[in-house]
């Protein structure tokens, strides 16, 4: 602001008084003098404005004010150099224009700057970094920080002088919460054109997975399509299998600026483990050449691509089957596990029960070693089973140690198994220590527990008052007896929502599957479902009444099934060649449902941070006995999307015992796949688990094309600062010295011994003259 004061204030009254009689001579003058009053009252006003101009120069007038301090204040030129710079024809000024600006140093309104204040240009994508004006930007960053931007400028210049940011940029902001600008104490200044065109763009907006590992569960993937700027046009989403074959399109018409087109793709993966598939999404007149930028019809193309990730698996998961006889139902389950290669079917199987002891005849037995036994596993006669000891057969096992002292007696060995599998065995089989193992198994460990309805099993197996009474989801009727009589199998409401247990696509379809199922001859009976538990299906007898035949439950960390009919093999005995083997499905999944949350040793999860920039790498560790293990070394190998590997060091996290974490931030977009190999504090290696994830680099960035407009103005409101368009930056750099900044230097400018002030008078009284002389007055 500027004012006016006065050099010889002393002088005021002594040129007042002077003034106003040589003004009042004037008047008198005039009033008598003999022309027309337009004339007199011209002549009389020049020479009075003679007089007042000549009265001022006598006060000695002065207009003082304050100004920037040159090179005191700061001013920061910020630009952003994301890829979403390079959208054309938005109100933004264009690369190649920023560029010239940064490197052209007689530009007018940047030479002014430089004059005034101290110019200082940054650019940010992910991080704020400073400018070299000889290094031309690029625009490749994937990510717009812009509010972390603007928070670290203000800690640069925490407690320095500086007057305001000049911001260039479209306002999208790729971070998570919106931008807080209470703590920015300089204005902001975005230039940007508020009235620019409309870009076109089609854009997969969200995908959303719903996935289980079950075979005859599809997988669902449903993406969200989004346009802008588009009138009524037809767009096609195609889903790319890993290989890059299309698995499947649809095609369907998007109106204007429309927001909720969602599509559905239903299959069934044929590969386990961890698979990327893609979803592709085009204008169909640009069939020929999607994708391929620049593209006629779309301000963007890097938006129109999703890599998606479907983990099916994640084993081999060891299942431990432990049956009290050979039979019919291990027969077909282990057929089934067979060809699943996520399942690994380990049996222990009794074949002949302890015996008592007895005298041969002849010579060559000796001690207590069972000669009924003799022969098999060729075990000496140390390890052989002897008079009170049942002779066990394994099946599947990985080495010779295994099972070896038959049902595991120790944590360290039962909780190697993910499930267990119970059938037709008698509670005597194990002792009491094995009893309330078996329950430490489910609730600690988290492993499943299945019970087949063996004619050994349930209440006839003597299983009330056991520890195992407690984990099953029925109760034991005391006083039950095995049924004989036929029963058919149906599903309760519950089961229908269960994908386990479903074997068919539609709801007719399970239907007729129920109703061609055989009838069942063995129902070992219980009683109800505990409170908690589910029933998911039930046997009906001939007279209808309803019986528990398939009930679930969560014990602890695991989860629980009891299975009571006992002779599900004729399901597949009784079905035609040319039918599915729907028994055999039947077992892959209830193995699937059973192993399917039970923790493991080792597990590996990726975490996306709420602004999808980094990715946290939770591996969490555990001991033989499921505690956390702590002192373990876990390397992770990371495999880019463009085959490049390489290896971080996971480090161990001090609040939670047995997580190790690193973070990880992807530069590309695609999917990644990581390899947790994980070794025990003595060296030895525990497990190796593979995870991964998939990512976008350019998803939040090109979330939305047009500039974000009201955001700008928001941010130009909350600091003081004015939105500004990129050709009225010239005149807006000149006004930048008249307004309030944090250093200034006061100016005084001396106005009374200026040549305009006495040409002023002297013009005045020139005129004054020549019109007198004109006019004839004397």
């Amino acid at each position: 602001m500027t004012h006016i004061v006065w050099g010889s204030p002393d002088w005021i009254l002594p040129t007042a008084s002077i003034a106003v009689i040589l003004i009042a001579v004037v008047v008198w003058s005039y009033y008598r003098a003999a022309a027309h009053g337009t004339v007199r009252a011209v002549a009389a006003g020049l020479k009075i404005i003679a007089i007042l101009a000549i009265s001022l120069c006598l006060l000695e007038p002065l207009v003082s004010g304050t100004r920037p301090r040159p090179q005191a204040n700061v001013i920061a030129l910020l630009i952003d150099d994301s890829e979403s710079m390079l959208i054309d024809k938005r109100g933004i000024p264009e690369d190649d224009l920023i560029n010239r600006w940064l490197a052209d140093q007689n530009q007018a309104w940047r030479t002014r700057l430089e004059q005034d204040f101290d110019l200082r240009s940054y650019a940010f994508d992910r991080q704020l970094r400073r400018l070299d004006p000889q290094t031309p930007l690029e625009f490749q960053g994937n990510s717009s920080r812009l509010g972390r931007a603007l928070q670290s400028l203000q800690e640069r210049f925490l407690g320095r002088p500086i007057a305001g940011a000049i911001l260039i940029s479209d306002g999208n902001a790729t971070e998570a919460t919106p931008i807080d600008c209470s703590e920015i104490t300089f204005p902001i200044f975005p230039v940007i054109e508020s009235d620019a065109p409309v870009a076109a763009d089609i854009r997969i907006e969200d995908v959303q997975i719903s996935q289980t590992n079950f075979e005859t569960s599809p997988t669902t993937v449903t993406a969200k399509v989004a346009s802008e700027g588009h009138g009524r046009t037809r767009a096609t989403v195609e889903l790319l299998t890993p290989n890059g074959q299309v698995l499947e399109e649809q095609s369907f018409d998007l109106a204007a600026d429309q927001s909720d087109n969602t599509v559905r793709f239903r299959f069934r993966p044929d590969e386990s483990g961890l698979t990327f598939y893609k979803l592709n999404v085009f204008a169909e007149s640009e069939r020929e050449r999607k994708l391929q930028a620049p593209s006629k019809l779309e301000a963007t193309v890097k938006n129109n691509t999703r890599t998606i990730m479907i983990n099916r698996g994640g084993g081999p998961y060891r299942v431990l089957y432990v049956s009290g006889r050979p039979n019919w139902e291990f027969k077909f389950l282990r057929r089934a596990l067979q060809e699943d290669d996520e399942i690994s079917l380990v049996g222990l199987l009794r074949i002949a029960n302890k015996e008592p002891k007895f005298a041969f005849r002849d010579t060559q037995g000796t001690g207590d070693t069972n000669r009924l036994f003799e022969g098999f596993d060729n075990r000496d006669a140390e390890d052989a089973e002897t008079y009170n000891q049942p002779v066990m057969v394994r099946l599947g096992i990985e080495d010779e140690s295994e099972l070896r002292d038959g049902f595991p007696q120790s944590a360290e060995e039962l909780f190697a198994y993910h499930a267990l599998v119970i059938d037709d065995l008698e509670s005597s089989f194990f002792s009491p220590d094995q009893l309330l193992l078996i329950r430490r198994y489910v609730s600690q460990r988290g492993g499943g527990l299945l019970m087949l309805g063996g004619p050994s099993s349930f209440h006839l197996g003597n299983y009330q008052r056991t520890p195992l009474e407690e984990l099953l989801p029925v109760y034991l009727a005391p006083k039950s007896r095995r049924t004989e009589e036929s029963v058919s199998l149906n599903l309760t409401r519950e089961g229908w929502l269960e994908p386990w247990i479903r074997l068919r696509a539609t709801e007719r379809e399970e239907e007729k599957r129920l109703e061609s199922m055989p009838e069942f001859l063995t129902l070992n009976p219980s009683g109800k479902a505990k409170p908690g538990a589910s029933v998911i299906a039930t046997a009906s007898n001939q007279t209808g009444d309803p019986a528990p035949a398939i009930a679930t439950q969560r014990f602890g960390k695991g989860r629980t099934a009891s299975a009571l009919i006992g002779d599900f093999w004729r399901w597949s005995m009784q079905r035609k060649e040319s039918d599915p083997d729907d028994l055999a499905v039947f077992w892959r999944q209830t193995m699937r449902w059973l192993t399917a949350d039970g923790p493991r040793r080792v597990e590996l999860e990726a975490v996306a941070s709420d602004d999808g920039e980094s990715i946290t790498l939770n591996t969490t560790v555990r001991d033989e006995e499921f505690a956390a293990e702590d002192g373990a070394t876990v390397k992770l190998t990371i495999e880019e999307p463009n085959n490049n590997k390489f290896q971080l060091d996971a480090e161990a996290d001090p609040s939670r015992p047995g997580l190790y974490t690193s973070r990880y931030w992807p530069a590309q977009s695609g999917g990644y796949r990581v390899t947790a190999e994980v070794e025990a504090p003595d060296g030895s290696p525990i497990a190796k688990r593979v995870g991964g994830w998939s990512t976008e680099t350019s998803v939040r960035e090109f979330s939305r094309i047009q500039p974000n407009l009201e955001q700008l103005e928001q941010i130009a409101n909350d600091t003081g600062g004015e939105v500004i368009r990129p050709k009225q930056l010239e005149r807006f750099v000149k006004s930048l010295s008249r307004r309030k900044v944090p250093v200034t230097e006061p100016w005084v400018y001396p106005l009374w011994h200026q040549p305009f002030i006495f040409g002023l008078a002297i013009l005045c009284l020139c005129t004054e003259w020549g019109l007198r002389r004109w006019k004839g007055l004397a």
